[in-house]
């Protein structure tokens, strides 16, 4: 039970930390603003690039949640295959979600 909760909270919180550090290295990678537009437009730059950073978060995060939720299923249903396996044959319902006995 505690390595299912483990891999299923790595794969939740992994898309979080990769969009985290997407927005980090933007941002690090630009100038600063003054250099790019001048002391006069700063202010809004550092806006549109806030702005920005936000954006390439929220799209890593989606895009690497879907990823995980995909990823998770695969492992689920993988993990019912070999219990299946092991039971020697299949349920009616498709999947083994208790066994007693």
């Amino acid at each position: 039970m505690t390595r299912l909760v483990a891999r299923h909270v790595t794969l939740t919180l992994l898309p979080v930390v990769i969009g985290i550090a997407a927005g980090y290295v933007f941002v690090s990678q630009l100038p600063s603003c003054g250099s790019l537009v001048g002391p006069l437009f700063a202010a809004k730059c550092g806006r549109e690039i806030v702005q920005n950073q936000l954006w390439i978060q929220t799209g890593v995060t989606l895009a690497l949640a879907v990823l995980a939720t995909m990823i998770g299923v695969w492992l689920e249903r993988r993990r019912n295959r070999k219990t299946q396996v092991t039971l020697g044959g299949s349920t009616a319902g498709g999947s083994v979600d208790r066994i007693d006995g």
